[in-house]
């Protein structure tokens, strides 16, 4: 077999390079992130990521603001994310029920996809309680055992699989409190044994959550749902009600998922 050329070598470690440095923004969510962050968490020197950035700067897929200075994804993502097709084509139908579930339940309702080694939050609906919480903005990416909903999905695949997804992510994990693999294998116990994990004052301090996977036509599941309260909200007399409207909730996603209304 012919041997790639040094500059078709040097052009693929750039684009993974670029790649691995705007999931690092995403992942900073709307404040954006510092070049010192970026540095440190892609592992790339300095000049290298502000080279790189530079080069994204120019299509318009990253920003820098300028007054943080933080760097933040551009327009130019979001253009060539209307031309992408939509992971959830059902969104209509899922949201209602995304809606109905946090009317319901007062709190803040979620639902997550699945991207391979990560989780994207799709949608956040705000319950009537008065006391909210935002525990992340619709676009916030987080490694898949860092979340309620991502240790979900894992659950069902077998161990061998999770091990490996575990060893991968270490490093991205060890960046969120509490997200430990120790951590993952316990709420991953909870889903098989219950339906549902829940988790207090553990990833997010002061925050109570629950979340349960959407079952899939076609393999693993893909989706999941949680919500999010105050540790107040959730006693332990309320976990099991609150469990139950989530499940129930999970499910008839899962029928719209059978129908074909999201595919």
């Amino acid at each position: 077999m012919p041997r790639k050329s040094s500059a078709s070598v040097a052009g693929a470690q750039t684009v993974d390079r670029a790649c691995t440095l705007l999931k690092e923004i995403a992942r900073h969510g709307a404040s954006g992130a510092r070049l010192l962050d970026l540095t440190k968490n892609s592992g790339l020197s300095r000049p290298t990521v502000h080279r790189i950035l530079q080069s994204l700067a120019s299509p318009a897929f990253v920003r820098q603001d300028p007054a943080t200075r933080r760097y933040q994804l551009g327009v130019g993502l979001f253009a060539l994310g209307l031309a992408a097709p939509n992971p959830v084509e059902g969104m209509s139908e899922l949201r209602s029920l995304l809606d109905a579930l946090a009317t319901q339940t007062g709190d803040t309702a979620y639902l997550w996809t699945r991207q391979g080694d990560e989780v994207l939050c799709l949608a956040r609906v705000e319950g009537p309680s008065p006391i909210r919480t935002f525990l992340y903005d619709p676009g916030a990416v987080r490694p898949i055992g860092a979340t309620l909903a991502g240790t979900t999905m894992l659950a069902a695949l077998d161990d061998g699989e999770v091990e490996a997804i575990l060893a991968r992510t270490a490093a991205a994990m060890a960046r969120y409190r509490g997200a430990t693999p120790d951590y993952v294998r316990r709420q991953i116990a909870a889903v098989r044994r219950n339906g549902f994990c829940h988790s207090e004052n553990l990833l997010i301090e002061g925050a109570t959550g629950l979340s349960a996977p959407v079952a899939s036509r076609d393999g693993p599941p893909y989706l999941a749902v949680s919500l999010s309260a105050i540790c107040a909200r959730v006693p332990k007399s309320r976990v099991k009600p609150l469990s139950e409207v989530l499940l129930r909730t999970c499910q008839k996603m899962a029928q719209a998922l059978a129908r074909g209304a999201a595919t």
